[in-house]
């Protein structure tokens, strides 16, 4: 009877999901059938919803996201499964995963929480360790519990709690645990189904507890000002693998609004793109070396190579500013002023590593190099009659093919990944995944329309941790709420 639920839904005037997850949690819509329990949504009325008041607690079951949209949620999980770079998608994990009041533009977890998706989520903690509180003023989401080994069976996992005590957790994992072994015993099937309908019954008393447990936390919370850090009105926008937002408090009449804010991180941008560049540069010089005509192919270089020059300085240029950013931001006003060249001798020093890069070394004097050939010969080209110069096989070229080449291209873009890299390894920072060599960087580099499959991964693990990792979320304590 899963269509009841969209009935009992616009008459309720909640989605269906919430629906679901109300009727699993509260009200008596289980069968039980022998060794079998089925969830019937048709044994629920509408009166059902009615005889019990807000606010209603959902201890398990929902995992709840907001202000992203599903297109850029489904994007996030998937692309980190096959391993595409990204940046980060909010500044901070309140942003999208609420603790506290949830925005308006909120979805549940699309790989358990969908509509097409069924379970009887009450015999385990949440996902996400969350409880669901639809309050008259909203929906809230609170953390409960956090993972920890169980000390007498260390092959097995439940959970620790600063809100529900030992024994109410204790209590919690012997139900799960003697509904798993229902039917490992020899049972008759009559004496399954009263195993089953005890623990059932078990269940609800353990969680008529916690359930009061977590309304008298939500009663207390609810009104702080830090249950509203991730909370806006406003609707999310469409965003890339490489954007991430806040939320910042802005000015509105006499009040202050919460609204996002996006930052685009565009060096990712320029890497691929002078990557791609430097390739097709390749490709051309490769038709040159085997005797195409020259005329047209080196014009096609040319302009190739010129556009991969260009785009790794403007690479280098646009990552260290975004690391002057994050790491030094109250000199960032100072740095950003400077010449290329010296930003990167100076940051570095300033973070206590002076020996970073070494002027008349590599590779900071191929950056040098790469910075005289974008500034000097590209940006700043001067109209001028200039002598011919040697290059290779070819003879005697052009002084702006002598720069503008395919194997300069290819030095132009090592030079990207050699400095970034050796930055942040001096630093000891991560390096950022873009950079980094692998199949899954190297496919990303060489595509040129980036899609992903919409459908639902049948094979999705439901581990938290997983799913953190894969929306790539860090905490930078900030002053951005």
């Amino acid at each position: 009877n899963r269509e009841h639920t969209k009935k009992l839904a616009e008459a309720l005037k909640l989605p269906t999901w919430l629906v679901k997850a109300i009727i699993v949690e509260y009200l008596p819509c289980r069968r039980f059938q022998g060794n079998k329990v089925i969830i019937d949504y048709g044994l629920v009325t509408v009166e059902d919803f009615r005889s019990f008041t807000k606010p209603y607690i959902i201890l398990n079951g929902l995992a709840l996201f907001h202000n992203v949209t599903t297109e850029v949620f489904n994007q996030r999980i998937l692309s980190g499964m096959v391993g595409l770079p990204m940046v980060n998608l909010a500044k901070q994990e309140a942003f999208y995963i609420p603790e506290g009041k949830v925005s308006p533009h909120c979805l549940p977890n699309p790989i358990r929480n969908s509509d097409e998706v069924e379970g009887d989520w009450k015999l385990g903690l949440h996902l996400f360790k969350k409880a669901v509180v639809l309050d008259d003023d909203g929906i809230y989401q609170w953390t409960v519990t956090t993972n920890a080994m169980i000390s007498a069976d260390i092959s097995q996992q439940w959970y620790e709690s600063e809100l529900f005590s030992r024994d109410e957790l204790e209590e919690l994992r012997r139900i799960n645990q003697e509904y798993r072994k229902v039917g490992q015993d020899g049972f008759s099937i009559e004496e399954m189904q009263q195993r089953l309908e005890r623990i059932y019954k078990d269940l609800e008393a353990i969680h008529v507890i916690m359930r009061k447990t977590v309304l008298e936390y939500h009663l207390t919370n609810k009104n702080k000002p830090e249950a509203k850090v991730g909370y806006t009105e406003e609707a999310p926008p469409q965003l890339t693998l490489l954007d991430e937002f806040a939320i910042v408090k802005v000015k509105d009449g006499s009040s202050k609004k919460r609204r996002i804010k996006v930052r685009s991180y565009v060096e990712p941008v320029f890497f691929r793109s002078a990557n791609r560049a430097a390739r097709r540069a390749r490709e051309v010089r490769n038709g040159i070396d085997a005797g195409e005509v020259y005329p047209i192919p080196i014009a096609e270089e040319i302009e190739a190579s010129a556009e991969s020059i260009v785009l790794s300085a403007m690479c280098l240029e646009a990552y260290i500013n975004g690391f002057v950013q994050d790491h030094l931001a109250k000199q960032a006003s100072y740095i950003e002023r400077m010449e290329l060249r010296a930003k990167w001798l100076l940051v570095p020093a300033i973070l206590g590593k002076a020996d970073c890069y070494i002027p008349g070394s590599q590779p900071f004097d191929y950056f040098k190099q790469l910075v005289n050939w974008r500034n000097d010969d590209l940006a700043h080209y001067k109209h001028e009659y200039r002598f011919p110069v040697s290059l290779g096989n070819l003879g005697m070229v052009s002084e702006l093919h002598s720069i503008c080449n395919a194997d300069n291209s290819e030095l132009a873009v090592k030079t990207v990944r050699e400095m970034i890299r050796q930055l942040n390894t001096c630093l000891g920072f991560p390096l950022p995944a873009w950079i980094q060599e692998n199949v899954s960087v190297d496919n990303w580099l060489r595509s040129t329309v980036q899609t992903t499959n919409k459908a639902r991964s049948e094979t999705q693990d439901d581990d938290d941790p997983y799913i953190r990792e894969q929306m790539h979320v860090k905490v930078i304590p900030s002053d951005a709420e």
